[in-house]
């Protein structure tokens, strides 16, 4: 019979297996979504699939009860041990809910459904995907049905494998407080005789690639433990703390989309490379929530690189960049990328509109998973829906309800995550503004090692020792609000727009 302490090794033992096969799963849909061949779509499919199974078998391993519990004599001497062992065990029985065959079958699906959004969004229609996102709708409820409990909703145990223990109710009613004030907020901005600078010109991908380097390097984003690609959909990726990869997209008639989305990445890679090592093949040595992930890339974005201080380090590498930039001084910089408009795209979306976008998606698939919304009704609900938050009519299927890759890889209970992620972003920002020193000198500069440090100290370094709201309460010493991110977007935009 083994000791405690032989148990508690052997179970890390084990997840060391189960996470570095789930590393190198993540590294091929990297490659999937950066390098691979066109054709290579069908093999990495069935690679995926394979993958998933293996790792399901490691996850349903019946020896991973067993070695909890020989190990449980050590839980009060860390409180790493205890949040290992409980973290084992929700994955344990959320693992063996599932059965091996949907497992496989979603990953082949999720793999193939991708090539298909993609084709169907170069080619602009909807009917191109209707077929595979049908599929996927149908694979991601039957999962959700292997989870729930009775009296519980199939769209929350989706919701739970992005942002533990939260459910739709209570979004449901942070959103409710957050969605009118937003729209107050943006008619007022809307409605006043501001004029901000248009941005003009022609801005090479290779000059874009340089000024997104040179950004993410002053943010502190470790080029010897990542890299920067290009991508349809941009996004961080990465097995630990030693390889994570970031990606964006270039358009040459706008290097305000590839800058903020850089930071954006940039924000989730210190994140990731900022959990400790030695928790890498641990099960709590990964992020809290995908809530507190996004709140370190909207953090950096929004609040760092949006902000007029930041803007003076900007303005400077874009003008030594690109000679052609049409701003004169940081201020006007600071207007041009906060203008406010009812656009289409979410990832093009201003600060104070984003959300908006967020909210839309969050109510079109809580229904798509439920069921009462079908999906070969869902471009016509998109449209409608988005006539009336935005009162502007989308013109066509790129713009509109193929615009994002999250469908199609089957992350449906992703999209919240981005609102929720805003929330504690201002939350996180409104404690920092009270205890830096020099941070507003340094910014201007583009030097922010001391909210970096910080955040590692307060957020990176627990990785999923604890829950997400946890976490946020604890670094900030306050209950989570949305006031903190009202209070920040009515500061900001009342100073641009004049009211």
């Amino acid at each position: 019979m083994m000791t405690p302490e032989a148990s508690y090794n052997s179970l890390l033992s084990h997840y060391r297996k189960i996470t570095a096969l789930e590393q190198i799963s993540e590294i091929l849909s990297w490659d999937q979504q950066t390098v691979m061949p066109k054709k290579g779509g069908k093999n990495r499919a069935v690679q995926l699939s394979n993958l998933s199974g293996v790792i399901h078998a490691l996850r349903t391993d019946p020896k991973i009860p067993d070695y909890i519990d020989a190990a449980k004599p050590l839980k009060s001497e860390s409180d790493s041990i205890l949040a290992n062992l409980e973290e084992a065990k929700k994955q344990y029985t959320r693992s063996n809910l599932v059965p091996l065959k949907l497992c496989e079958e979603l990953a082949l699906t999720t793999c193939l459904t991708q090539e298909s959004w993609l084709e169907a969004k170069k080619r602009n229609d909807f009917s191109l995907f209707l077929p595979k996102l049908e599929e996927m709708v149908t694979l991601k409820q039957s999962e959700a049905d292997c989870l729930r409990q009775p009296g519980t909703k199939r769209y929350d145990m989706l919701l739970n494998d992005f942002e533990p223990e939260e459910n739709s109710k209570n979004l449901k009613e942070l959103f409710s407080d957050l969605k009118p004030k937003l729209i107050e907020l943006r008619d007022k901005v809307l409605s006043s005789r501001t004029t901000i600078p248009k941005l003009t010109g022609f801005y090479s991908e290779t000059k874009q690639l340089v000024m997104a380097a040179k950004i993410a390097q002053s943010l502190g984003y470790d080029f010897s433990a990542g890299r920067i690609d290009q991508t349809e959909h941009p996004f961080c990726s990465g097995s630990n703390a030693d390889d994570i990869r970031i990606t964006t997209r270039i358009d040459e008639k706008d290097p305000f989309y590839c800058l903020f989305a850089i930071m954006h990445e940039t924000g989730h890679a210190l994140y990731e490379q900022g959990i400790p090592k030695k928790m890498a093949y641990e099960p709590i040595g990964s992020y809290a929530s995908m809530g507190v992930h996004e709140s370190q890339s909207r953090l950096i974005e929004n609040h760092i690189g949006r902000s007029a201080t930041f803007c003076e380090y900007t303005a400077h590498l874009l003008k030594k960049i690109f000679s052609e930039v049409p701003f004169s001084n940081a201020n006007e910089l600071f207007k041009m990328v906060n203008k406010v408009k009812n656009g289409f795209i979410r990832t093009e979306a201003d600060e104070l509109t984003y959300d908006l976008h967020i909210m839309l998606r969050f109510e079109l698939e809580e229904k798509l998973i439920e069921g009462s919304l079908k999906p070969k009704l869902l471009e016509e609900a998109w449209n409608a829906k988005f006539l009336k938050d935005f009162g502007i009519a989308v013109q066509n299927s790129s713009q509109g309800v193929l615009q994002d890759i999250h469908w199609s890889t089957g992350a449906f209970g992703y999209f919240p995550t981005y609102t929720i992620g805003n929330i504690y972003a201002a939350c996180l920002h409104e404690k920092i503004n009270t205890i830096s020193t020099n941070t507003e000198e340094k910014m201007s500069l583009g030097d922010i090692s001391s909210i970096r440090i910080w955040l590692k100290n307060n957020i990176h370094k627990h990785g999923r020792k604890l829950g997400a709201r946890d976490l946020i309460e604890k670094a900030t010493g306050k209950k989570i609000s949305v006031q903190p991110l009202l209070n920040h977007l009515k500061t900001k935009f009342s100073r641009i727009y004049e009211f």
